[in-house]
C-alpha cells in the first residue's frame, strides 16, 4: 500500500516538473525571461538601460542609445521636419504589452505627417525627474517642441526615488526563470486591473526625501518653471495633463499648477473632455488603452496644428 502511494505521488511530482519545464521553455521563447531592463542613476535614481531590444510576449520593444523607446537613433534630422520630444511617466511609456505603433506618441507622429515624435516616458517618474532626464541625457536631441505629458499624481511624487532591489516592474537584471517572471508580471497586471492593493508586490523603490506632500507639489511645479527658463527662445514647451478616470486613487490636479503656469506664461493643455475620459479609453484607473492612446494622439495633433496656424 505504501509503495503504491509513493509511486503515485512520485508520478504527480514528475508530472508537475514536466509541466513546469514545458512552461519555462515556452515562456522563454515568448521572451518572459528577457524584460526591458532599468539601470540605477546617480541623478535620476534610475532610467531605462540604453541600447536594448527585446521581444516580450511577441511585442518588440526597442530602447535606443539615448535610453528612450524608439529604434531610431536620431543622429540626423530630416529636412522640414519638426522634432517633438515627449517627456512623461508610465502613461507615456505605455508598458510592455502595447505595441510602439499604438502609443499616442506614434499616433501623433502619423497624424502630423511632418514631425518625428520621440517617446521619452519612464515608469514612475516625477515632473522633476522628467526635466532632469532632458538636462542630463536628451538635450543633444535638440527638439523643436518639448511636451511634458503629466498625470496629477506626478506632482505628488518625490523628486527622486532609488531602486533598492530588482523587481518585475523595474528589473535591473534578467530573471533566472521565465515562469517566475511571468507569474510576477501577471500579479502586477491583475492587481492594477482589479484594483486589489493586497496583490501588489512590495515596492522596490525608496524616496530620497521626506518632504511633506505640499512641498513635493511645489518642488515639481518649480521644476517646470525652471525648465522653461533653460530652453532656447525657438523651443516650444507644452504641458499636457493626461485624461484620467474618476477613481479614488487619482488625486485632482493641484490648483497651484494652473496658477503657476499662467504666471510663468507656460502653455498648458488639460485633456479633460468627457470623450477622452470615457471608460474604454483606460486599461486601468489611469493608464490608457489602445483606443485611449489613439484618441489622445489625434487630439494632440489637432491641437498642435491649430495652435501652429494661430502662431503663423
Amino acid at each position: 500500500m505504501y509503495s503504491k502511494w509513493s509511486k503515485f505521488l512520485l508520478l504527480i511530482f514528475l508530472g508537475l516538473i514536466g509541466v513546469a519545464v514545458v512552461l519555462e521553455v515556452g515562456l522563454r521563447i515568448l521572451g518572459a525571461n528577457h524584460p526591458v531592463l532599468y539601470q540605477t542613476d546617480p541623478v535620476l535614481g534610475y532610467r531605462l538601460e540604453p541600447d536594448q531590444g527585446v521581444t516580450f510576449f511577441g511585442n518588440a520593444i526597442s530602447i535606443n542609445r539615448h535610453g528612450v523607446r524608439d529604434e531610431r537613433d536620431f543622429d540626423s534630422r530630416l529636412p522640414d521636419t519638426t522634432r517633438i520630444l515627449v517627456l512623461g511617466d508610465s502613461v507615456t511609456w505605455g508598458g510592455v504589452r502595447l505595441s510602439q505603433r499604438d502609443l499616442f506618441t506614434s499616433v501623433l507622429e502619423r497624424e502630423l505627417g511632418d514631425a518625428e515624435v520621440i517617446n521619452a516616458g519612464i515608469n514612475g517618474y516625477s515632473v522633476w525627474r522628467m526635466t532632469a532626464l532632458y538636462r542630463e541625457y536628451l538635450r543633444g536631441l535638440q527638439p523643436d517642441v518639448i511636451v511634458l505629458y503629466l498625470i496629477p499624481g506626478d506632482f505628488h511624487r518625490a523628486a527622486v526615488v532609488d531602486l533598492v532591489r530588482t523587481s518585475p516592474a523595474f528589473p535591473l537584471k534578467k530573471p533566472a526563470f521565465a515562469l517566475s517572471s511571468a507569474l510576477a508580471s501577471a500579479r502586477i497586471v491583475l492587481a492594477a486591473k482589479l484594483d486589489w492593493d493586497w496583490l501588489q508586490p512590495e515596492r522596490p523603490d525608496k524616496p530620497r526625501d521626506t518632504l511633506a506632500a505640499e512641498d513635493r507639489v511645489r518642488q515639481n511645479i518649480e521644476a517646470i518653471t525652471q525648465f522653461a527658463r533653460e530652453l532656447s527662445e525657438d523651443q516650444r514647451l507644452l504641458v499636457v495633463v493626461s485624461p484620467f478616470s474618476d477613481h479614488s486613487k487619482n488625486p485632482p490636479l493641484p490648483l497651484s499648477v494652473n496658477e503657476a503656469m499662467d504666471d510663468a506664461g507656460i502653455e498648458i493643455l488639460n485633456l479633460k473632455d468627457e470623450d477622452l475620459r470615457a471608460p474604454d479609453n483606460f486599461a486601468d484607473h489611469i493608464h490608457l488603452s489602445t483606443q485611449g492612446h489613439a484618441r489622445v494622439g489625434r487630439t494632440l495633433a489637432e491641437y498642435l496644428r491649430s495652435t501652429e496656424r494661430k502662431e503663423n
